[in-house]
């Protein structure tokens, strides 16, 4: 029934998401589809953790590690936790960009289930055993790349088109000039920003 429901999700967006619909394309009656989902919104709810449970969490533990309590390598140091989170992210990134009728169900809701609450134990398990912070502090940081991903997705610029140079050239910048300097440096990779929010760290 998930299944069937995605392909009406991805076809039809959220506004051709209905129970009449997932029953059509699942080939079953209306009523039987209650058998599976009590609500539109369990469904939903439902629809959303499945498609979070695809993230692979291995991402989170250091790179060469065979599990999470095995030695990285053969004795070998430990992988920066920077880049293992940078890794992690560039998945998710690529996970949600292929998928963006499932982004906006995310965007709508909250989502309780074992694929949001497995990644959010692996998010805080990552900055509590790798990082050494305290619960509070992994706890923000796990809501914050949480909400940055989303606000990343579904609001950033990444399919605008540049700034086309004759317009550039039309705005007067001259009252501003932090705004005139910031213009010229080269824009940063978008992983940038959360990870240098987290780490405090202007190299990375």
């Amino acid at each position: 029934m998930l299944a069937a429901a995605e392909r009406v999700l991805r076809a039809e967006g959220l506004a051709g998401l209905s129970l009449r619909a997932v029953a059509r394309e699942a080939g079953t009656a209306p009523n039987a589809v209650y058998t599976y989902v009590p609500t539109m919104a369990a469904l939903r709810n439902d629809l959303a953790d499945a498609f979070l449970a695809r993230l692979d969490l291995d991402l989170l533990l250091p790179e060469g590690s065979r599990g999470p309590d095995q030695p990285v390598g053969a004795g070998g140091p430990p992988e920066d936790p920077r880049e293992t989170l940078r890794r992690f992210l560039q998945h998710v990134l690529e996970h949600f960009e292929g998928s963006p009728r499932l982004v906006e169900l995310l965007a709508g809701q909250r989502v309780v289930g074992a694929g949001a609450l497995a990644l959010h134990e692996a998010l805080l398990t990552f900055f509590e055993n790798r990082l050494g912070w305290d619960l509070a502090r992994a706890a923000d940081a796990t809501l914050f790349l949480t909400e940055w991903v989303h606000g990343h997705l579904v609001l950033g610029p990444s399919n605008a088109q540049p700034l086309d140079p004759d317009v550039a050239r039309r705005a007067d910048l001259s009252a501003h000039p932090r705004s005139a300097a910031a213009l010229q440096l080269p824009a940063g990779a978008a992983l940038g920003l959360p990870l240098r929010a987290l780490f405090g760290d202007p190299a990375v």
